[in-house]
């Protein structure tokens, strides 16, 4: 082989390699499972270290009941209210004695408010805004386990994950 043709070979062969470890390195940072904005400075949720164990009420007659009657929680325990649209929602504590605190969660699962509800108190707590669920937990927890307005929650198999904004 010449001199020449040979050199161009090795050429060729450095720059495919380096074509392939580019790819490989954008796969291993954008590939599927991670985290990533469209552009740049968009938001990123990066989860919490938090999971909150829930009962689901999603029918006319678990939402209604909510946890009326009950005399503790568990830990990290709650019940969390899905509804099949939006909408501006109240709730109150009618029969209800544990104390409570309410996240009020959007269509995009964000958390639009957090509010404590006092046992046996029948004032309606408004959502103020349109929400599509709701989650009920321990008075205090959300604060205690640092979950605030604007992170996302996720309801999977009975637990409910949260997420923060974070920006790269």
């Amino acid at each position: 082989m010449k001199k020449a043709a040979r050199k161009k070979l090795i050429e060729w062969t450095i720059n495919g390699l380096l074509i392939v470890l580019v790819a490989v390195l954008a796969w291993h940072h954008f590939g599927p499972g991670k985290q990533q904005a469209t552009r740049s400075g968009e938001a990123r949720w990066s989860e919490l270290s938090v999971v909150a164990t829930v009962e689901v009420a999603d029918d006319e007659q678990t939402i209604a009941r909510g946890l009326m009657g009950r005399d503790a929680l568990p830990r990290d325990s709650g019940m969390y209210f899905v509804y099949k649209e939006s909408a501006v929602r109240t709730f109150w504590m009618k029969n209800t004695r544990i104390p409570l605190s309410i996240a009020f969660i959007d269509a995009d699962g964000v958390i639009a408010s957090i509010k404590d509800m006092e046992p046996f108190d029948e004032t309606l707590v408004s959502s103020e805004v349109e929400v599509k669920d709701a989650l009920e937990m321990n008075q205090g927890w959300f604060a205690a386990n640092d979950v605030r307005k604007s992170d996302r929650a996720e309801l999977k198999d009975g637990q409910v994950h949260f997420y923060r904004r974070t920006r790269r």
